[in-house]
């Protein structure tokens, strides 16, 4: 018999129940010692993987390593879930010795409904990244992934368009909570599409 009644489908989870995912367990990441951020996406495949060639491949409980960006990629067959950047890898056998430091593989929701999630390694830059102004983007429309810069204060912030949602009359960014956080209605917000420095609507 069924613990529960209800059972979510993870492949049918929208972007709102990601964002609701990650909001609910924002403290339980901030606390964890290697996470340093988080975002949406679908599950990222490590190359060396039998699964990324194939759907249908037989997942075997072999310890793959190390997930980064450069040897991983999603694939058609990626499920919908909450990516974890941490600084540090913790293997296997350190994690058995402390499961609380580990990042949870799933996020359970109040209603049942449950969340992959992704770890990925990110290291840390050396150098600082070049001035905004001198980016270079060769698409000419917004879209996820795209940079968005925030003017405020003084100072501009930026951060990414995590996917862009309609209404049937307009289309919006979502943008991470800390470009926005203070801001007044009205503050400016700009892309750099081709270059050239594009106004967004505030």
């Amino acid at each position: 018999m069924d613990r529960f009644v209800w059972r979510s489908n993870p492949n049918s989870l929208s972007v709102r129940d990601l964002l609701e995912a990650r909001d609910h367990y924002h403290l339980h990441f901030a606390n964890l010692p290697t996470v340093i951020g988080t975002a949406i996406g679908r599950y990222r495949i490590r190359r060396d993987d039998k699964n990324f060639a194939s759907e249908d491949a037989e997942r075997g409980g072999a310890d793959l390593g190390e997930r980064t960006l450069a040897n991983s990629d999603f694939r058609d067959w990626s499920l919908p879930c909450v990516l974890v950047f941490v600084k540090e890898w913790l293997s296997r056998e350190f994690t058995a010795q402390h499961p609380e430091l580990a990042v949870p593989p799933l996020l359970y929701l109040p209603d049942g409904r449950k969340v992959f999630t992704c770890p990925i390694l990110v290291e840390k830059r050396e150098h600082d990244l070049p001035s905004a102004d001198t980016a270079v983007y060769g698409a000419n429309k917004f879209g996820p992934n795209f940079q968005v810069y925030v003017s405020d204060q003084g100072t501009s912030r930026m951060g990414v368009a995590s996917a862009i949602v309609e209404d049937g009359a307009c289309a919006y960014a979502l943008i991470s909570r800390h470009l926005s956080s203070g801001a007044d209605v009205g503050t400016p917000v700009t892309a750099l599409p081709r270059a050239q420095r594009a106004s967004l609507a505030g």
